[in-house]
């Protein structure tokens, strides 16, 4: 995900100053933390795909970059959502801290 998302970025004219490695390493320093989409999900709301995934992949098409992985979490995730409006359930994260 996060290369492809760099593909688009750097297609478009930016530049990544930080590494991929050094990325994924301060995110897994951050330590265990519930996500925005996961607190949404929790308390049975809309996720924030558009924000998250739907304007990257709109970015990808715009500049020819394939985006498979993103495009298949954007389903993923989407019908996560769509389920969990439809039928009001309340999904419950592992992490409770």
């Amino acid at each position: 995900m996060m290369t492809e998302a760099q593909a688009i970025g750097q297609r478009l004219g930016a530049h990544f100053r930080v590494s991929m490695e050094k990325r994924i390493a301060g995110a897994e320093a951050v330590g265990l933390h519930k996500t925005s989409m996961l607190q949404d999900v929790e308390q049975g709301k809309a996720m924030e795909i558009e924000g998250m995934l739907g304007a990257v992949i709109e970015l990808a098409v715009l500049t020819k970059i394939e985006a498979r992985t993103l495009k298949a979490l954007y389903a993923c995730v989407s019908l996560l959502d769509q389920t969990a409006q439809t039928s009001h359930v309340k999904i419950k994260g592992i992490y409770n801290g």
